[in-house]
């Protein structure tokens, strides 16, 4: 997986976009559950905020993508900021 190699390079983790996104909110949004689950394992953020205040949890509740919401939720990210 891309996000492996480049933590493995030394990539930082919760770097953000100009958006304020971490790559923790990126893989939610998106429903990529594998690089998901990687970086929560790596210590990413999970309560990180983007610039408007939404978190990982957020943004996976906004697309309906369960699966990245219970391992969110499972790993502890909290329900309110």
């Amino acid at each position: 997986d891309q996000a492996r190699l480049l933590l493995d390079r030394g990539a930082r983790i919760d770097a953000r976009n100009s958006e304020g996104e971490t790559a923790l909110i990126t893989a939610a949004r998106r429903g990529n559950l594998a690089r998901l689950t990687v970086l929560i394992n790596r210590g990413a953020r999970i309560d990180a905020a983007d610039h408007v205040g939404n978190t990982a949890l957020h943004e996976a509740s906004f697309q309906s993508e369960a699966s990245c919401v219970e391992a969110l939720l499972i790993a502890g990210a909290p329900l309110s900021g």
